[in-house]
């Protein structure tokens, strides 16, 4: 897996467009705010058009992942909040250790993989 930075796409402010491996456009923030006495850290991701518009899921619903996470240790904020954008888009993070399952929940590219798939019942017929 990995993705690069797009400039040349619009997106809100506060987010940095990239395009993943497989070509899907992708705007990802990270928002951090103070909890107490820890950071909170908000990441979204939400895919994409060229021109920066969403795109949305079979149902219509804008495809779209989000990660909240909070740390007391103010001396990794920086590292806390990349590995936070990094979970959103599906890469392997470097210092927070989440669960697996947990990355594959909040990973856009498990939100774009599912995004074409029709819920209801399976065709029975057709499968069996």
């Amino acid at each position: 897996m990995s993705y690069s930075k797009r400039d040349d796409i619009p997106v809100q402010a506060g987010e940095q467009a990239v395009e993943l491996d497989d070509g899907a456009l992708v705007a990802v923030r990270c928002v951090q705010s103070i909890d107490g006495s820890r950071l909170r850290f908000h990441a979204t991701a939400r895919a994409i058009d060229a021109a920066g518009a969403a795109v949305v899921d079979a149902a219509g619903t804008p495809v779209a992942r989000e990660l909240q996470h909070s740390d007391p240790d103010t001396t990794r904020a920086t590292a806390v909040a990349r590995d936070c954008l990094l979970a959103v888009l599906g890469e392997p993070p470097a210092t927070v250790q989440w669960g697996a399952q947990y990355l594959l929940d909040v990973s856009i590219r498990q939100a774009l993989a599912l995004a074409n798939i029709h819920p209801g019942a399976a065709d029975a017929a057709a499968l069996l």
